[in-house]
């Protein structure tokens, strides 16, 4: 098992890897967004829904597991390929 991820939050930090701070907190705003219920999606979302809902979450994903995936928990980071994987197959309406 990997370290909690506040400790290598932490680590970092002290490195001065704000590349890889960003990336978790990017990620995590786009997973706030996407966990939304759906009618404040609908009140704060101005325009398509599905972009604005996915293109945010797909260039957080990309930066996560391209700067954070071998310092993060595994299991965290399947499921995060498992959610990609889902919305990847959600018709765009």
């Amino acid at each position: 098992m990997s370290k909690p991820i506040e400790d290598v939050l932490c680590y970092w930090y002290a490195a001065d890897r704000q590349d890889k701070i960003t990336a978790v907190f990017s990620l995590g705003r786009a997973l706030e967004t996407l966990a939304l219920p759906g009618d404040e999606k609908q009140a704060n979302l101005p325009d398509c829904i599905y972009c604005e809902l996915t293109i945010p979450y797909f260039f957080a994903e990309q930066s996560f597991l391209k700067n954070c995936r071998t310092e993060m928990d595994a299991e965290l980071v399947v499921a995060i390929e498992e959610l990609s994987a889902e919305l990847e197959k959600l018709p765009p309406e």
